[in-house]
């Protein structure tokens, strides 16, 4: 990334997993080597997430989670981000990102926020996630730390090209969420 942290390539999505699902998938998709586990505040599944990777070493996995749209007023960002440490039991989260842009809540207000969680060491990285090019222009502009990744649905029916043109001209890492169009592309004769 480019604030010389590393990212897994691969990660584990866990939207719409919970409870004792939630755990076991965990553990299984740690077991077989994944290294990425990515949650968010409004999943409701980061105590289960924290329960699955309670005897792992912390420096072996990387930890995305987000904040929620309707929690981007400064005092909001800091309080949700304790709340997901505390949920996950764990002193940082490697990838913190604002799930979704809210034009009602000023970005460069959620931005000191975010900025304020990295200096104290409650976040390494700082990213968004849904954010179109006209998002990323004006967070760009409030930022004073660097916007590392952002997490957009992207697979061969939704294949974002600008977007991923504009983030790769700024060093900004395109992550995909639901890569396989959530198991579409298995009933694509030309994909499979």
């Amino acid at each position: 990334l480019q604030d010389n942290n590393e990212i897994p390539v691969i990660g584990l999505g866990t939207w719409r997993l919970s409870g004792r699902e939630c755990i076991l998938v965990v553990e299984q998709a740690l077991e077989i080597g994944y290294t990425h586990i990515d949650t968010a505040q409004i999943y409701n599944n980061e105590s289960e997430i924290g329960k699955a990777i309670r005897k792992i070493e912390r420096d072996k996995i990387f930890i995305t989670s987000k904040v929620w749209l309707d929690q981007l007023h400064y005092r909001d960002v800091i309080s949700a981000c304790e709340g997901s440490l505390k949920r996950l039991n764990t002193h940082y989260i490697d990838l913190y990102l604002i799930h979704w842009p809210n034009s009602r809540i000023p970005i460069k207000e959620t931005l000191e926020a975010m900025s304020d969680l990295q200096r104290w060491g409650l976040v390494r990285s700082v990213g968004v996630s849904n954010f179109t090019i006209s998002h990323i222009k004006n967070a760009l502009k409030e930022s004073s730390v660097p916007i590392v990744t952002d997490q957009v649905e992207f697979h061969p029916y939704l294949y974002q090209r600008e977007l991923l043109e504009y983030c790769s001209a700024h060093n900004i890492v395109l992550t995909a969420w639901a890569p396989l169009a959530r198991g579409e592309i298995f009933n694509d004769p030309t994909l499979t």
